[in-house]
């Protein structure tokens, strides 16, 4: 399972603190163990809301999530536990860092592209058409 972990602001500061209880059930993307490595996890996602809710509910993490000098460190996925479920290995990719946003999450089988460049504001932006919240579900 998967889900965007919301950042917590505490006076001028914001963190990414993981209260896995604090992130609604209708965020979580979960999909079967033995489909984790499929080279395009979209097809394998539980639709389904009841199953959807009712695997969050039973799903408990193996790992955690810690903060090392700046950088987030996902330990809650077991490689060994996933290799077991898919019949697969795991293979590492290099991680590059790039300042073009356009190139991240891009790279290949080898390779992976994270954005690092800065993050500026850019007043009076607006998404091209605002979409109803019922749009997007």
């Amino acid at each position: 399972m998967w889900a965007p972990i919301p950042p917590r602001y505490n006076d001028d500061e914001f963190s990414t603190e993981i209260v896995i209880s604090d992130i609604p059930d209708d965020y979580w993307v979960a999909v079967p163990s033995r489909s984790f490595l499929s080279v395009d996890l979209s097809v394998n996602i539980i639709e389904d809301d009841r199953d959807r809710i009712r695997v969050v509910h039973e799903t408990q993490p193996v790992g955690n999530v810690t903060i090392q000098n700046n950088i987030v460190v996902n330990n809650a996925i077991d490689v060994n536990y996933v290799e077991k479920q898919t019949k697969q290995q795991v293979k590492p990719v290099v991680v590059k860092e790039t300042d073009d946003p356009k190139k991240a999450g891009k790279g290949g089988a080898q390779a992976v592209a994270v954005f690092t460049g800065e993050v500026k504001e850019e007043k009076n932006v607006k998404p091209p058409k605002v979409k109803k919240i019922d749009e997007v579900k």
